[in-house]
């Protein structure tokens, strides 16, 4: 599937992280633009700064 899929890619934007199935940590950038992302980092360590919930497409804690 994830290669008939690969196919469709160029004619998709953005994605719906709760139906994907490539797990790698670049499809964060493909869900979230930058600044929303850089956000979500924010929030992580400031609510989650050891990182207890890292499942399903994990966000890291933003590095101070």
């Amino acid at each position: 599937m994830d290669k008939e899929w690969a196919r469709l890619e160029p004619y998709v934007n953005g994605l719906y992280l709760s139906f994907e199935t490539d797990g790698r940590p670049e499809r964060l950038g493909d869900a979230f633009p930058p600044s929303t992302l850089r956000r979500l980092r924010e929030l992580k360590a400031r609510y989650d700064p050891d990182n207890v919930f890292r499942d399903n497409f994990n966000i890291r804690p933003e590095e101070s």
